[in-house]
C-alpha cells in the first residue's frame, strides 16, 4: 500500500500518452478458460490501458487496514476503470475480476463503517457514484442490489438533522445528489424485464421511510421519491412491455403521499412536488382505463402548473379515476383510511376530505369492498376521534347501499374468535339509520341460509352478531332479556354494547318500549359501568324508553332515576354528561301532579351541580345545564332564578339561591366542595367563589373582613375582588334584615301568648 497510482486524470494521461513499462497481458484469444478464475488483474484486456488502478482495487481488496485516503482512492479508481471500460468498450472478465476480489461486499463495508453522527468525508458520496457506474458493467450487481440500497439509505437517511446541514457541510448536498443519480440509474439501467421489479424495489424501501417517527429520515425519503419521479416522468425511452406492465407499490405511494401533500409539516411541500411528478409519470404511460371517451372529456382537464395541480385535490381524483387501476384505487382508499390513525389533525382532516369526494364516485373507489372492511377494522382499533368514526360510518353507510352483497359477504367472514373490532363495525352498523333496506335483506337472506344453520362457517364473533339481528327482528320479552343478562357476563365489553345496540332498535317500537319496562333495573345498573361506551348506549336505551312509555310511565320512571344520573354529571366523558343532563332535563319535564312533590325533593340535588356545570368549557354540556336548571326552577317554583339563568350569570343565581334557600347553604356547600379539584379551570373558580359566598354567609363576617378576605384567596385582579366582595356584603345585608325580622316576630309571638 505504500506505493499509489496517480490520480485518475493524471494517469488518463499517461497511460493515453506511452505504452505500460510492464509486461503485456495475454491477447484475448490467449485467455483460456481457466484463466478468469485467477485473482491477478493482468489477464484482463483493461489492465494494458488501466495497470495501476487494477492493481490498486486489487491491492486494497487483500488489505486488512484502509486509511481515509485509501478509501477514496479505492472508490475513485472504481469510478475510473468503470467509465474506461464502457467508453473503450473493454469490458471482458472486468464483472468477473470484480467478483473475485469481492469488490460490491467491499463497498457496502464502507458505508457501513461510516459514522451515523456526522458527514466529514466524501466516502458516502464516492460509494454511490461507484454503484451507479457499477450497474452499467454486466451483472456485477446481480442478486447484491438491495443490500446495497439498504446500505446506501442507512448511512445517509440516519445522519443528523436537515437544519443547518446543507449550509455548514459542504459533503451533505453532494451526496444527496450522488443517491439521487443512483436510483435513477439502477432503474434505467436494469434489464428490460426487470425495470418494473427494480423500480418496485426501490419505491418499497422509501415508502417503509415514509412512515418513519424520525421527521428528518420522512423528509430526506420523501425528497429521493420526487426526484426520482421527475426522472421517471421526463424519461421517454423505455422498453415496449413496461407501458402494459403494473407496478404494485404505485397505489400505496400515491395514497400516502396525497394525505402528506395536506399536512401541516415540513415534508408538506416535498410530497407535493413528489404528488405530482409522479402523477405525470402515470399519466405519460398512457394508461387510461377503459371507459367511454364522453367521460375523459367531461372530467379530465388537467391543470397543467405545479401550484394549480397542488391546491386542486378534485382534479387530482378525478384524474387518478381515469389513469389507475382498480387495485391502485383501492390502495389509495386504504392510505386514507389508515391516516386516520395519524397524531397530526390536518393529516385527519386530509384523509376525512379525501374520502368524501371518494365516495361520490363508488363505482371507482369502492370495488373492492373485503379490503375496504379490513382497512375499516384496523382504523376502528386506533382511533377514537368522533369526526373519524362518523366518516367510518358513512363509508359503511355508502358500501351497504351500493354494495350490500359484498359487504355482508365480508362482514360474515370469518374473523379472530372475539374480535372486538368485528363487533364495533356490526355496532355501526345496527346503530345507523341510515342504512339502506338491501342491506338488511341481504343479511336477512344469508342469515336464513342453509350455510347458517351449519354455523360452522363463522366465527363466535359473527354468530353472536346474527343472534343480535335475529332478536331485533322479532323481539320477545325472554330473548331480550336472555341476550342482555348473558352479554354482561362476556369479558369483552363490545358483546354487551352490540347488545345495546339491538335493543336501541328493538325499543324503536312504541309498544316493545312499555312492554320492556322490566329491564329497567337492569339498564339502570349499567349506568355504572366502566366503560363509557356502555354507561352511553344505557343512557339512551333510557332515554328512548321515557319518549315512548306516556308521561304517566315517565313520571313513575323518574323519580326512581333522578337520583341514579346525579353521578354521571360528573362523568369523565364529555358526551356521558351531556346525555345525562339532557335525560335528568327530560324527566323532570315529564312529572304529573302526583308524582310532583317526590319529584321536587329529588330535583333539588340537582342544583348546585347543573350550576356549576353552567360554566364548563364545553358549550354543549353548559347549555344543556341552563336548560334542565331552567326546568328544576320551573317546576320547584323559582321564578326569581329564571333571569339570571336565562342571562348566563352564575353568581347572581348562586346569590339569589343562597338568599332564598337559608336552611339549605351547608348542604350546597357539601355539593361544591367536590368541584374545587375539578379538571375543567372555569368549573373550579365557580365553585371556589361560590363556597366564599356561603363560608362568609355562615361566619357572618364584617365588610372589612370579607373583602380581606377575597382579596388574600382571590387570583383574580383587584377590581374582581371587590365586585365579588361587594356582592357578597349585599347578600349578607339581606340575610341580617331576614334575622332581624325573625327575631322581631319571635318576640312578638312570645308577648301575645304571655297577655292570653
Amino acid at each position: 500500500m505504500a506505493e499509489r497510482p496517480p490520480s485518475p486524470s493524471r494517469a488518463a494521461q499517461e497511460e493515453d500518452g506511452a505504452p505500460q513499462e510492464s509486461s503485456s497481458p495475454a491477447e484475448p484469444h490467449d485467455v483460456t478458460a481457466e484463466q478468469p478464475l485467477q485473482l491477478d488483474a493482468r489477464w484482463l484486456p483493461m489492465y494494458r490501458v488501466k495497470q495501476k488502478a487494477l492493481d490498486f482495487l486489487q491491492e486494497f481488496a487483500r488489505s486488512p487496514y484502509q486509511g481515509e485516503d485509501d478509501k477514496r482512492m479505492f472508490l475513485e479508481n472504481i469510478i475510473y476503470v468503470c467509465r474506461s471500460a464502457l467508453d473503450t468498450g473493454l469490458l471482458e472478465g472486468l464483472e468477473i475480476f470484480f467478483q473475485n476480489i469481492n469488490l460490491v461486499e467491499k463497498i457496502k463495508m464502507l458505508l457501513e463503517e461510516e459514522p451515523k453522527k456526522h458527514l466529514r468525508s466524501p466516502v458516502r458520496e464516492l460509494a454511490m457514484r461507484a454503484i451507479t457506474v457499477l450497474s452499467s458493467v454486466g451483472t456485477v450487481l446481480e442478486g447484491k442490489r438491495r443490500s446495497l440500497l439498504e446500505a446506501c439509505i442507512s448511512s445517509v437517511f440516519w445522519l443528523p438533522s436537515n437544519k443547518g446541514m446543507r449550509q455548514r457541510n459542504r459533503y451533505y448536498s453532494t451526496t444527496l445528489d450522488a443517491m439521487d443519480v443512483m436510483l435513477e440509474t439502477m432503474v434505467f439501467n436494469s434489464p428490460p424485464p426487470r425495470v418494473v421489479e427494480e423500480l418496485q424495489h426501490i419505491l418499497e424501501m422509501l415508502l417503509d421511510l415514509i412512515d418513519s417517527e424520525n421527521t428528518d429520515v420522512q423528509m430526506r425519503a420523501v425528497e429521493r421519491i420526487g426526484n426520482l419521479s421527475y426522472a421517471l416522468s421526463t424519461q421517454k425511452h423505455w422498453p415496449d412491455d413496461f407501458r402494459t406492465k403494473q407496478i404494485p407499490i404505485l397505489g400505496q405511494l400515491l395514497g400516502r403521499l396525497l394525505c402528506f401533500q395536506f399536512s401541516e409539516g415540513k415534508t408538506k411541500h416535498s410530497a407535493s412536488r413528489a404528488f405530482y411528478y409522479l402523477c405525470q409519470f402515470i399519466f405519460d404511460k398512457n394508461r387510461r382505463i377503459s371507459y367511454p371517451e364522453e367521460y375523459y372529456r367531461k372530467h379530465l382537464h388537467l391543470p397543467v402548473t405545479f401550484l394549480q395541480w397542488c391546491n386542486n385535490i378534485r382534479a387530482q381524483i378525478k384524474a387518478l379515476e381515469c389513469y389507475l387501476t382498480p387495485s391502485e384505487r383501492t390502495y389509495i382508499m386504504l392510505a386514507a383510511i389508515e391516516a386516520m390513525q395519524d397524531s397530526s389533525t390536518s393529516g385527519h382532516h386530509a384523509a376525512r376530505h379525501f374520502l368524501q369526494l371518494a365516495m361520490r364516485s363508488p363505482d371507482f373507489w369502492l370495488t373492492d369492498v373485503p379490503s375496504i372492511v379490513r382497512g375499516i377494522h384496523e382504523c376502528l382499533e386506533h382511533t377514537s376521534l368522533a369526526s373519524d368514526v362518523e366518516s367510518l360510518d358513512i363509508l359503511l353507510a355508502v358500501l351497504a347501499h351500493k354494495f350490500p352483497r359484498e359487504l355482508v359477504r365480508s362482514m360474515l367472514t370469518s374473523t379472530a374468535p372475539y374480535d372486538s373490532t368485528a363487533l364495533a363495525v356490526w355496532d355501526q352498523m345496527y346503530s345507523q339509520l341510515n342504512i339502506t333496506s338491501k342491506f338488511w335483506m341481504e343479511l336477512q337472506g344469508r342469515v336464513h341460509s342453509p350455510e347458517e344453520q351449519d354455523g360452522e362457517l363463522f366465527s363466535p364473533t359473527v354468530l353472536y352478531a346474527i343472534r343480535v339481528y335475529k332478536v331485533t327482528l322479532n323481539p320477545t320479552n325472554t330473548e331480550i332479556a336472555d341476550l342482555l343478562r348473558e352479554s354482561q357476563k362476556c369479558p369483552k365489553p363490545e358483546f354487551l354494547s352490540l347488545a345495546l345496540t339491538g335493543l336501541s332498535n328493538a325499543l324503536e317500537s312504541p309498544e316493545m318500549a312499555r312492554r320492556l319496562r322490566f329491564l329497567l333495573p337492569d339498564i339502570v345498573e349499567l349506568l355504572q359501568h366502566t366503560n363509557k361506551v356502555i354507561r352511553l348506549k344505557a343512557l339512551r336505551v333510557l332515554h328512548i324508553m321515557v319518549q315512548h312509555v306516556g308521561r304517566n310511565g315517565a313520571s313513575r320512571m323518574a323519580v326512581r332515576l333522578l337520583q341514579q344520573l346525579l353521578p354521571l354529571f360528573d362523568d369523565e366523558c364529555t358526551e356521558v354528561r351531556e346525555y345525562s343532563i339532557f335525560l335528568f332535563k327530560q324527566l323532570v319535564e315529564a312529572a304529573v301532579c302526583w308524582d310532583v312533590w317526590r319529584m321536587k325533593r329529588k330535583a333539588r340535588k340537582g342544583v348546585m351541580p347543573l350550576l356549576l356545570h353552567m360554566t364548563e368549557m364545553s358549550e354543549s354540556v353548559a347549555q344543556i345545564s341552563r336548560e334542565a336548571l331552567l326546568s328544576v326552577a320551573e317546576i320547584l317554583g323559582w321564578e326569581e332564578l329564571k333571569q339570571p339563568i336565562e342571562t348566563k350569570h352564575p353568581l347572581d343565581i348562586a346569590e339569589r339561591l343562597l338568599e332564598r334557600n337559608i336552611n339549605r347553604v351547608e348542604e350546597y356547600l357539601e355539593q361544591s366542595w367536590p368541584y374545587l379539584q375539578y379538571p375543567q379551570a372555569t368549573v373550579r373558580e365557580t365553585a371556589r367563589r361560590f363556597t366564599l359566598m356561603a363560608r362568609w354567609y355562615l361566619r357572618d363576617l364584617n365588610d372589612d373582613d370579607n373583602l380581606s378576605i377575597v382579596t388574600a384567596k382571590s387570583s383574580d385582579a383587584t377590581r374582581e375582588s371587590q365586585s365579588l366582595a361587594a356582592r357578597v356584603n349585599r347578600m349578607l345585608r339581606v340575610l341580617r334584615l331576614q334575622r332581624r325580622l325573625r327575631a322581631t316576630c319571635r318576640v312578638l309571638c312570645c308577648g301575645c301568648s304571655c297577655w292570653c
